[in-house]
């Protein structure tokens, strides 16, 4: 079986940037991201992994979630992998595409239960 892992980006290698690459290595899988810093990648010892970017670096970090929901929501690797496996944000705008597919939800977004600025009663 071929598996490919969707992840929004690699601009740094944080926690959820670690597990994708170990769950690649052990699963055999390639992973597809909307950008790579390949060198970050290769510095964290994880150079042997196939990664395909969908696109160059945004030099505006703030354009990155845009960038990547239509790098997302255009590309179509349904006929080169047998299942899909999403991790990030911005990754499920490709899952309409690639089906059997699993989202891996690394924590939910925070404005969905942060009740940091709720008043005490």
């Amino acid at each position: 079986m071929k598996i490919a892992i969707f992840h929004d980006y690699f601009r740094v290698i944080g926690g959820a940037e670690k597990l994708v690459l170990i769950m690649a290595e052990n699963l055999g899988a390639d992973i597809i991201t909307s950008e790579a810093d390949l060198d970050i990648i290769a510095e964290a010892g994880f150079n042997k992994i196939k990664i395909i970017s969908l696109g160059e670096k945004s030099f505006f970090s703030n354009l990155a979630p845009a960038l990547c929901r239509k790098r997302f929501s255009e590309c179509d690797f349904s006929k080169q992998y047998d299942f899909f496996i999403f991790s990030g944000n911005f990754s499920i705008y490709a899952t309409k595409k690639h089906t059997p597919n699993l989202w891996y939800c690394h924590t939910p977004l925070r404005g969905l239960y942060d009740l940091k600025n709720e008043k005490s009663k």
